[in-house]
């Protein structure tokens, strides 16, 4: 949603705006509050009427990779792609027919993990899930092969450097799995 259009719409109730089509600051009276609410939810409603997948992340990677080819050095390349933010993504890989093992839990509400992929040649690669663990708990669990999504970094904690995949998807897709045609990933 192209958050200045749907604001710009409304204008008349706000002292001040502007912004963005990613993001917008205004200063209204606090009577006007209520009315804008109501206004944007109507706004939203119809937007996803016209549209049923508005609110459905895709999510595509840039590019398959092995894990064999995560390096240092292929970090230190897709770092000259940057900054990175929300007209320039950082790319996304998948690394397909990969098991998962050693997942731990963490957070307050166990809403993140981290675990280990192998690929079929014996490689493993750590991962990170952030704030989906408990909506991916069902496909870490498998006991086959899957696929993932995610974006590749070189953390350094206490001077130790290790490769991890920060997850962005755990799925079975693509030709290895349920069919031969690439499949809509939708989170």
């Amino acid at each position: 949603i192209n958050i200045y259009n749907l604001l710009k719409s409304h204008e008349n109730l706000f002292e001040k705006f502007g912004g963005h089509a990613a993001a917008c600051g205004f200063l209204m009276k606090r009577e006007n509050l209520e009315v804008l609410r109501k206004a944007l939810n109507i706004d939203v409603e119809l937007l996803e009427k016209n549209n049923k997948d508005l609110f459905k992340i895709k999510i595509e990677a840039d590019m398959n990779i092995e894990i064999n080819d995560i390096t240092v050095e292929l970090i230190k390349q897709i770092e000259f792609l940057g900054p990175f933010g929300c007209r320039n993504q950082k790319p996304t890989f998948r690394i397909e027919d990969v098991k998962i093992s050693h997942i731990k839990f963490m957070g307050t509400l166990n809403q993140h993990a981290r675990f280990i992929v192998t690929d079929t040649c014996g490689k493993s690669l750590q991962c990170v899930l952030f704030g989906k663990a408990n909506e991916y708990s069902k496909e870490m669990h498998i006991t086959g092969r899957t696929s993932i999504i995610g974006t590749i970094e070189n953390q350094v904690w206490n001077g130790n450097e290790k490769l991890q995949l920060i997850i962005e998807k755990i799925g079975a897709w693509g030709k290895n799995y349920d069919t031969d045609e690439k499949k809509e990933i939708y989170n």
